[in-house]
């Protein structure tokens, strides 16, 4: 954990291919050669923190599941405090930047065993669309589908941080009330059903 922690650290401020092993071992405190004893290389560090990632998200999203409440209201708990931990976390945005999907690709790619079944685990928010579908609350949409529309406009949320400040977006509004829109989006669309345009107000 305490290589994780500090790989996290160095990831953020340099990037995942400038970063290196030695960095890594200063910044926790440790000799380079302790590092390998639990870590192949620098590529085993990085898939190393993206499970332990997913596994707080899954942990997180079960525990929710499993709440006494409606199923949009346990989607609005998961966004908000999912936006709220990206927050708190920072340059977090910056592990989905443009270089590191394309890492990210290669290695999922190579050691996809390990991460494939994380990844599904997260889509289990799927249940809740299901969930909602039974209670009336949703419309009746493929559960997968739904689950992937979610987690797109979660990902919406953060990456607005970094759109804005490699595209220098001004947002006139603050950034709890884009979380807002954004959420408002996917539950309810851009169309206005006031327009008079039939298929929107349909």
């Amino acid at each position: 954990n305490l290589i994780l922690e500090s790989a996290e650290k160095v990831f953020l401020e340099k990037g995942y291919y400038p970063a290196k092993i030695e960095e890594i071992a200063q910044n926790a405190g440790i000799a380079k050669g302790t590092v390998y004893l639990y870590f192949k290389d620098k590529e085993s560090i990085y898939i190393s923190l993206i499970e332990k990632k997913l596994r707080e998200l899954t942990e997180f999203i079960n525990s929710v599941l499993k709440e006494n409440t409606n199923s949009p209201d346990k989607l609005k708990k998961i966004y908000f405090l999912l936006c709220e931990y990206m927050d708190k976390t920072q340059k977090l945005h910056a592990f989905i930047s443009i270089e590191n999907m394309k890492t990210l690709m290669h290695i999922v790619t190579k050691m996809k065993k390990r991460i494939i079944p994380k990844v599904k685990k997260v889509i289990e928010i799927s249940k809740l669309i299901e969930e909602g579908i039974k209670e009336g609350a949703f419309e009746d949409i493929d559960p997968i589908l739904g689950a992937l529309l979610f987690m797109s406009h979660l990902r919406l949320a953060m990456l607005l941080p970094l759109m804005e400040e490699l595209y220098s977006f001004e947002f006139s509004i603050d950034k709890n009330s884009v979380n807002k829109k954004i959420l408002d989006s996917f539950f309810h669309g851009i169309c206005f059903k006031n327009s008079g345009d039939k298929k929107c107000s349909e």
